[in-house]
């Protein structure tokens, strides 16, 4: 479980920080998976179920408290590289406005955009986590993209 831990605790993170929009509920809800991972994994594919842990804990939390995630709560910070400072920045200022677009979607785009792009999740273990049809995944993701293409054309133009 240690390994699986270290293998797959970035990832999960990023995903429950699209979820919570605040660093410290992120990691409590990913810690909290784990926990339940320990205890109650058995078989088949691990991240997805792990998943699906960390997206009902999360609605479990927005019950409790009964509030909306207030967006000002939300601030990522990029790792900089020593190579070409030039490039660098650019690379960094290109994935600080893509996380930007990606984190002002509809939850629903979000989730699934997250999922099969940083996840590398097929899109029958979208649809199992989030509760959708396969087809409706697939229409959503190539529509999200689109939408994010149409925005950096955009952006370029201006």
């Amino acid at each position: 479980m240690e390994q699986c831990y270290r293998k797959h605790y970035r990832s999960l993170f990023l995903f429950a920080l699209s979820l919570t929009k605040n660093k410290e509920d992120a990691e409590d809800l990913v810690a909290n998976a784990f926990l339940k991972a320990i205890v109650s994994y058995k078989e088949g594919n691990f991240k997805a179920w792990i998943c699906t842990v960390i997206r009902n804990e999360f609605l479990n939390l927005c019950k409790s408290r009964k509030r909306f995630i207030n967006d000002a709560e939300f601030e990522i910070e990029w790792i900089e590289s020593p190579e070409n400072i030039l490039k660098n920045y650019i690379q960094q200022e290109e994935k600080r406005w893509l996380y930007q677009q990606i984190y002002l979607l509809p939850a629903k785009e979000r989730q699934v955009l997250i999922l099969s792009t940083f996840h590398e999740m097929s899109d029958q273990d979208i649809a199992t986590i989030l509760g959708f049809t396969v087809s409706n995944v697939r229409v959503i993701k190539h529509r999200t993209r689109q939408k994010l293409m149409q925005l950096y054309k955009k952006e370029g133009e201006q």
